[in-house]
């Protein structure tokens, strides 16, 4: 895992939900990035609808076939109808 170009994906998810705070999105695509950490700003989107997440397998060290478990703070999303993980 690079921490550079994680470090950089980390910055490109924080200026999506930046944009997706701006316009009040329903939906927000985080995927293509390389994440170790969801970013704290993405619980406040509590309007938001559809969210798609791609785990890197890099920072997935689960047993293949299975799903990471999400945080406690996917909880304060209660208009999330559509979770997309991509592994």
């Amino acid at each position: 895992m690079n921490p550079d170009q994680i470090e950089r994906d980390y910055q490109q998810a924080l200026r999506r939900i930046g944009e997706a705070k701006d316009t009040l999105a329903a939906s927000l695509d985080l995927s293509c990035l390389i994440w170790d950490r969801l970013p704290p700003e993405l619980f406040e989107l509590t309007w938001l609808e559809e969210l798609a997440l791609q785990q890197s397998v890099e920072s997935w060290k689960g047993p293949k076939g299975t799903i990471p478990l999400l945080p406690q703070e996917f909880a304060q999303l209660p208009g999330l109808r559509h979770g997309i993980l991509v592994r």
